[in-house]
């Protein structure tokens, strides 16, 4: 049997030694943010690195996939990084911040960073190790096509099991979190297009006005949690409301976008109803035509017992370890947990004292950096327990 407790004196020694190198990587990547799907000078980095130590590398469009093979019996596993950005300007005052009015306040940045660093510390250490071992680094995750992108492309066919992590200031510094069974919502992103009919607003008694008919639509959305029982999880956020219009014109059409979360899709179902009838009533009661429109659904994420109590197992010998709650973050990674059986875990980077107290996608959202040998070392960990065919 393996121990672990000497395993994780060596690595996190090793993870320690290599924090500066891996801290100067992620502020290269904090630095140089790039949006959904056009992680062009992204991939090439993660490439050259991967290439740097000696992975062989292919790509599914942007995503980029790295493969460690011992050449030893051993299970197939996958280990999971996003490197998109979001569309939020960041307002931190760090002297690397993105400039863009794109940023990492997702934590991508980070993910990227601990896992690049993971392979360099497994690759330190491959006497530990079996099997062989894809690193994906997916594009396209908020997107939502990154994961559905890779699957069927068929590189993890063979695969036994896959884990996924974030980070997360709902968790201090030092602290990781997961659960066996339900462990990401569902989610299912919709648009609502309102077709009026525009006009000067000197004639507005003349106009169907979609911007007006949009505000009726809007308070009666945000009532919609009144019709639900109290004790069901669930998130209906309204996310962007947009027109065309200008100081004296009245729009043709207005648009709201937003999106649904809950950990039953009986639930979704039944606020997808009610959006659909409340946008179709208030329409037509205005003599407006409308469109609704979901899209980009999201399957509920499923945690697999034996992969996340291997999991569980190992890394808890290096760091606290607690079950967290089932959280209405949505993440493409549920994808992957339909076909291959995973975990998905936290990473806490909570520390008031340096500011890291911003939820993800705040445009003050930062990382403790302390976590990344935090992170690389239960990434590594993770990797050792699955690939071993001990029980």
């Amino acid at each position: 049997m393996i121990n672990y407790n000497d395993i994780t004196i060596r690595l996190k020694k090793d993870a320690s030694d290599m924090k500066d190198e891996a801290i100067s990587i992620w502020k290269y990547l904090h630095q140089n943010p790039e949006e959904s799907l056009k992680e062009y000078n992204t991939s090439s980095f993660i490439e050259n690195k991967l290439k740097e130590l000696g992975i062989e590398t292919k790509r599914v469009d942007n995503s980029v996939i790295g493969i460690l093979d011992t050449k030893k019996p051993g299970k197939n596993i996958a280990i999971r990084s996003e490197i998109d950005a979001i569309p939020v300007k960041e307002l931190t005052n760090l002297p690397f911040k993105s400039n863009k009015e794109i940023s990492h306040v997702c934590g991508h940045d980070v993910h990227i960073t601990m896992m690049l660093n993971s392979i360099k510390l497994l690759i330190k250490n491959i006497d530990l190790l079996q099997g062989k071992i894809f690193f994906v680094f997916e594009s396209g995750k908020e997107e939502r096509i990154g994961a559905k992108r890779i699957l069927e492309s068929g590189i993890l066919n063979n695969v036994d099991h896959i884990v996924g992590f974030h980070v997360t200031t709902q968790l201090p510094t030092g602290v990781l979190g997961t659960k066996e069974n339900v462990i990401l919502s569902t989610s299912t992103a919709f648009k609502i297009k309102i077709h009026g009919m525009g006009g000067h607003i000197s004639d507005s008694h003349n106009t169907v006005d979609p911007v007006f008919i949009s505000s009726q639509i809007l308070l009666v959305l945000y009532s919609i949690p009144k019709l639900i029982d109290p004790r069901e999880i669930f998130t209906l956020s309204i996310t962007s409301t947009h027109s065309e219009g200008s100081i004296d014109t009245i729009p043709e059409e207005a648009i709201i976008q937003g999106a649904i979360s809950s950990i039953t899709t009986t639930i979704q179902d039944k606020i997808k109803e009610f959006i659909k009838s409340i946008t179709n009533t208030i329409c037509t009661l205005h003599s407006a035509k409308c469109e609704v429109i979901f899209e980009k659904e999201l399957p509920l994420g499923i945690n697999h017992p034996e992969t996340t109590q291997k999991v569980m197992k190992a890394i808890s010998n290096a760091f606290p370890v607690i079950e967290t709650p089932v959280s209405l973050l949505s993440d493409d990674f549920s994808f992957y947990l339909q076909n291959i059986p995973g975990t998905y875990i936290f990473i806490g980077t909570k520390n008031t004292l340096k500011d890291c107290i911003y939820p993800l996608h705040n445009s003050k959202f930062r990382i403790d950096e302390d976590i990344i040998p935090i992170g690389t070392v239960a990434i590594a960990l993770s990797a050792i327990a699955l690939t071993r065919d001990e029980e």
